[in-house]
């Protein structure tokens, strides 16, 4: 048998807590982990940047098609450079620019902004070159920056845009542009893997195949959460063919850099290849009455209104079942279950579960909505719609 304790958000909210889960494997303090494939180029590994090319893998098929593919077994070579083994690659949510004061569809509605997305040199660099200015603060640093106006947009997948109710900040989501995935890699400490014997080793790498093979099924939920997301008063824009080619074309430079590197541009190719073959899936649909300008207003400001007016002890309770059915993972449901405290005070909110303070952060009140701000401490390990 092999016993796995699980310990979440290692590194907290910080931009490089990333880097710190594979730092945490190179020194054994951490034994298996998953991280996005995006940091490695930080590191000094290469070998996953055609996954996250600007533009490239654009829907769940095709990132299916990758993860069935020899592509990963091939890119998980590199990770030994940086002491830790690669098992799988994991296909994710399709992550799409969302704004605060209008939808990003061609370069022009890009200039001029600062755009947050976590740390790597691709997406750093395509942020770069469709006109904007990047920041890779953590999610605490961009929901007060997105509230206090110095960040202009982000991208991230319709899951965790829906889940964390981000739409009352950020309501302006571009329905037609994916520009990477969120691809990650299981991990595994070398001199810990080593020690398994080879029944454990066969059952650790079965475990993390499994895990592969059905990953883009379960992360393609975005179809059932636009609806809620447009009854909160998020609203989605479609760019037109003209628009979509000017960003293939911004986004040009970032693919000749990348070029230079033979297995990556051999990468891109056979990624290339697969596209053809499969279905186009990663276009949402937009429902009726879910474009135009959203009602939340575009700037939303803190102390407009009295924020005492919500003060108060709320609590909660919801089930296993209930998560899951909202679209949590059925381990993180089981970590969330039971009684929820919220406590509103004069602008300040907390949020407990189990009797536990997990996370503190602001609030204001603007034309009877509230509107969240920074956010800060993990105590815990406890979910909070807003994290990532």
């Amino acid at each position: 048998m092999i016993r796995l304790e699980v310990a979440h958000e290692w590194g907290g909210l910080a931009a490089d807590a990333e880097q710190q889960v594979v730092q945490a494997v190179v020194s054994g303090d951490v034994d298996v982990a998953w991280v996005g494939t995006r940091v490695f180029d930080t590191l000094g590994v290469n070998s996953f940047q055609a996954l996250t090319a600007p533009l490239l893998v654009d829907g769940y098929a095709l990132q299916q098609a990758i993860i069935d593919s020899e592509i990963p077994d091939q890119m998980v070579n590199g990770l030994g450079q940086v002491g830790v083994m690669g098992l799988a690659v994991l296909a994710g949510g399709l992550r799409r620019p969302i704004a605060v004061r209008g939808p990003l569809l061609g370069p022009p509605d890009w200039q001029g902004l600062t755009v947050q997305t976590f740390r790597s040199n691709v997406q750093a660099d395509t942020i770069r070159a469709l006109g904007a200015t990047p920041t890779d603060v953590g999610p605490t640093g961009r929901d007060a920056g997105l509230s206090g106006g110095q960040i202009h947009g982000f991208e991230n997948s319709m899951h965790i845009y829906s889940l964390n109710l981000m739409h009352s900040i950020a309501p302006y989501v571009t329905a037609n542009v994916v520009l990477w995935p969120e691809t990650t890699v299981l991990l595994a400490s070398p001199g810990r893997f080593a020690r398994l014997s080879d029944q454990h080793q066969r059952w650790l790498r079965d475990a993390a195949a499994d895990a592969a093979a059905q990953s883009s099924r379960l992360a393609s939920v975005d179809t059932g959460l636009v609806a809620d997301a447009c009854r909160g008063g998020a609203r989605l824009a479609a760019a037109s063919a003209a628009q979509r080619a000017a960003l293939r074309e911004a986004v040009g430079p970032i693919y000749q850099r990348m070029s230079q590197d033979p297995q990556t541009k051999a990468y891109i190719a056979r990624i290339e290849q697969l596209k053809t073959a499969v279905r186009a899936d990663g276009d949402l649909a937009i429902p009726a009455g879910c474009t135009g300008d959203s009602p939340l207003g575009a700037e939303p400001s803190a102390g407009a209104d009295d924020p005492s007016i919500i003060n108060g002890i709320y609590r909660l309770e919801w089930t296993v079942d209930e998560l899951v059915a909202a679209g949590m993972q059925r381990q993180e449901s089981r970590d969330n279950a039971g009684v929820i405290t919220l406590t509103f005070d004069n602008g300040q909110w907390g949020w407990s579960s189990q009797g536990r303070w997990s996370c503190l952060g602001t609030y204001s009140i603007m034309d009877g909505r509230f509107l969240r701000g920074g956010q800060r401490g993990s105590l815990g390990g406890v979910w909070w719609p807003g994290r990532l």
